[in-house]
């Protein structure tokens, strides 16, 4: 881990991992404008979620404060990854006088940084997360136990985790549909945008990841 990422004294330090592979992926100006521009903090804690309050001390003064949810440290690394280039982008476009807050401005920039794959898939990931599906198939594996879960899906998750799975094993899907869709209606979820099996093993593979981090 780069020993520079502690300045950000206020970040959990479970999302280090993820900040180092969001700079290895920016540009080398980037990366540097990241590291030394004190005027930019990304603070990161189980206790804004837990008491909805949070005092912060920062050495200097802090104009640019990324914001990161816990409940992200679920989803597969790179789309991690992309959320925190995405506010990156937003940091660095205000700097440029530009709107930081512009979901266009930043998709923009991070076409520039070659993230145009995530860029196209985004839209895609939110619907899946916000579907009834996935939180079936999360609810569903978080009465689970770890072993189990590892037993019948580990082969898949560090494949999910790095890029994601699209296709998956028709032996698993018919697990994970027979289990789960008794708390969900058959179909397509999302008013039929989301294919049922899709957005249930989204939702089991979260609950995996949350699982490991425990």
């Amino acid at each position: 881990m780069d020993e520079n990422l502690k300045r950000f004294v206020h970040c959990d330090p479970r999302f280090f991992p993820y900040l180092e592979a969001t700079l290895k992926r920016l540009p080398q100006e980037i990366q540097d404008q990241v590291m030394t521009d004190t005027e930019l903090q990304i603070l990161g804690s189980d206790l804004m979620s837990e008491e909805c309050t949070l005092f912060c001390g920062f050495p200097q003064p802090v104009e640019y404060l990324v914001l990161l949810n816990v409940k992200s440290l679920n989803e597969p690394q790179h789309r991690l990854v992309f959320r925190i280039a995405r506010e990156i982008a937003g940091y660095v476009a205000m700097k440029q006088g530009l709107d930081g807050h512009s979901d266009d401005q930043k998709n923009a920039i991070l076409e520039k940084w070659g993230f145009q794959k995530e860029v196209a898939s985004i839209r895609h990931c939110r619907a899946v997360q916000g579907s009834r599906g996935y939180k079936s198939g999360y609810e569903w594996a978080m009465r689970q136990s770890s072993d189990y879960l590892q037993q019948h899906f580990g082969l898949f998750y560090d494949e999910w985790n790095i890029r994601g799975l699209r296709q998956w094993p028709a032996k698993k899907l018919e697990m994970v549909l027979n289990a789960a869709s008794r708390e969900h209606s058959a179909g397509e979820d999302a008013a039929g945008a989301i294919p049922l099996d899709e957005a249930m093993m989204e939702g089991v593979m979260s609950a995996m990841k949350e699982t490991a981090r425990q």
